[in-house]
């Protein structure tokens, strides 16, 4: 289907941020060689690779951390030593998108340490969705474990967890599902519910910032799964 669907200059629906998901999915398809996937993809990488900014962001115009961090898993995914530079400095670019004191936002803030969809469409906000790509496309591109993103990305995760034990926030229950973010759920007209696909983000989360599966944060997130499956 997606091969049927690739335009001949190697994008899908003549969007960088589809063109990176289906390309990156292509290049983990089991049972499929690496050459054979970049017959396919090789061209999608060329133009993503193209939309490098002198920043590090890899985009258009909208959502650039949304599209930058997809850009980043298909590059990786190629693994071509061309695309290397580009993905060092892109991976910088997401480090210093996280919401932090270089954009004014203090340790205290609901916001700290985490990623929104990047430009205005979002307000300056940040989300479990978006950050959750963001930490993927870190990970995948070999940000080391010390970096102090990873710090800061775990503080708006704990801040998103109904888990009271860990979460500072005074509306926190304690079912260990997560919301949108803090304080702001996608269901029940903005309440503070956890729901299924911010908690699926956050498990993912957790552990793309390297806190492992034993963890009582991730441990808490499974057993919301378990109960609302």
């Amino acid at each position: 289907y997606l091969k049927k669907n690739q335009a001949a200059d190697g994008r899908w629906e003549e969007h960088p941020g589809i063109a990176a998901l289906a390309a990156a999915a292509l290049l983990k398809q089991p049972g499929v060689t690496h050459a054979a996937a970049m017959q396919t993809v090789g061209k999608s990488l060329d133009v993503l690779a193209k939309l490098a900014k002198p920043d590090g962001g890899i985009y258009q115009k909208d959502i650039p951390h949304y599209i930058t961090a997809v850009s980043v898993m298909a590059l990786v995914a190629g693994g071509r030593p061309t695309d290397k530079l580009i993905i060092d400095k892109a991976r910088a670019y997401l480090v210093e998108h996280l919401l932090d004191e270089g954009e004014g936002v203090s340790p205290s803030d609901k916001f700290y340490g985490g990623m929104g969809y990047g430009g205005t469409s979002d307000g300056g906000k940040a989300d479990m969705i978006s950050l959750e790509y963001g930490l993927r496309a870190m990970k995948e591109a070999d940000l080391p474990a010390n970096n102090p993103a990873w710090d800061k990305a775990i503080k708006f995760i704990q801040r998103s967890q109904n888990n009271s034990e860990t979460n500072d926030q005074k509306w926190a229950a304690n079912d260990g599902g997560l919301i949108y973010y803090p304080g702001y759920s996608q269901v029940d007209q903005g309440s503070t519910r956890s729901y299924g696909a911010a908690s699926y983000a956050g498990i993912m989360s957790y552990l793309w910032a390297n806190v492992k599966k034993t963890d009582p944060r991730v441990q808490a997130v499974l057993k919301w799964v378990r109960n609302n499956y």
